[in-house]
């Protein structure tokens, strides 16, 4: 009977999702700030790749797996940022699959001692719906839970492009960072049974570092605000003796996330636990799990005058 209620539950998670779409949203600022916002990235003239995935509420049985892969590249000439992301979110063991393909350009400007980034960024995403994956009232045996077949009639797959335009912004002074963003500007139509348009995702971006010799101590805050939807996540991340990462943080009402990493001139790799306080219980969901890693390459020779933005999402 707990699992006929999870099956149950799932599906009514999934078909809200196609009536009001949300963004997944990394828990890790660090390496997942490309998805945050795309001025975000960037502190020096070296090339990186980036390496997200994320695997929620796993005792579930249709969890949620988010993975992303984005590349990009200091240009000197333009003293600017352009790379590429993709990301892949598969809901429900393939029934709702998304992906999401973008190009972006982050261009710096000096002001003095502020470094001011704005960013463009343009993205063609597609949702495929695989029908045969749901579950439907009329399929219920009190007793036994989902055991007849479906009497509603439906495709078997229904599939959805659209083209997409996200903004972004960076102000930083002093290891004092403010982000923001605004994703879906133009609101694209992502419905499979007729017009839903994909609300705005508002986002800001918070970060300060205290360095002493052998310690940095970073306080973070990121918000998102997506129709009724909202997320803020809190806390600070201590980076110690330069290589080892240890952070502890707080999303408002849904979860305590706690990360560990290490770090050196090319190489990261983060992990990081969310553990559900929320009214869905930690038992029930088993938490989210959500791994990272960023590989630096070569550098390129530095042309004009260039502000670091050294922060926890760097």
């Amino acid at each position: 009977m707990i699992r006929t209620k999870q099956t149950f539950l799932v599906s009514l998670i999934l078909l809200s999702s196609i009536i009001i779409a949300q963004d997944p949203v990394f828990s890790q600022p660090a390496l997942g700030n490309i998805n945050l916002n795309t001025a975000l990235v960037g502190n020096d003239s070296a090339a990186r790749l980036g390496l997200n995935s994320r695997y929620q509420w796993p005792n579930l049985k249709s969890p949620y797996i988010t993975s992303s892969v984005d590349f990009y590249q200091f240009i000197p000439k333009l003293n600017a940022y352009a790379g590429i992301n993709y990301m892949n979110d598969n809901q429900g063991n393939g029934t709702i699959i998304s992906n999401n393909f973008s190009v972006f350009y982050s261009q710096n400007i000096n002001i003095k001692k502020i470094l001011f980034r704005p960013s463009l960024e343009v993205s063609y995403g597609t949702i495929k719906m695989d029908y045969t994956k749901l579950n439907f009232g009329d399929m219920i045996e009190p007793r036994r839970g989902f055991v007849w077949n479906s009497g509603a009639t439906y495709q078997t797959t229904v599939y959805k492009s659209y083209l997409d335009f996200n903004l972004g912004g960076m102000l930083y002074y002093k290891n004092i960072l403010i982000g923001f963003s605004t994703h879906h500007i133009t609101k694209p139509d992502v419905g499979l049974q007729g017009t839903s348009n994909l609300p705005i995702r508002y986002g800001l971006q918070l970060g300060y570092t205290i360095r002493f010799k052998k310690i940095s101590v970073s306080p973070f805050v990121f918000y998102n605000q997506q129709q009724n939807f909202q997320s803020l996540v809190g806390g600070v991340n201590v980076l110690l003796f330069n290589h080892l990462n240890v952070a502890l943080s707080y999303r408002n009402s849904d979860a305590i996330i706690t990360s560990v990493g290490y770090q050196n001139r090319f190489f990261k790799i983060n992990y990081s636990y969310d553990y559900t306080t929320s009214s869905l219980r930690n038992a029930n969901t088993g938490g989210s799990h959500e791994v990272g890693m960023a590989f630096k390459f070569w550098k390129v020779k530095i042309k004009k005058r260039f502000i670091a933005a050294s922060s926890i999402y760097s």
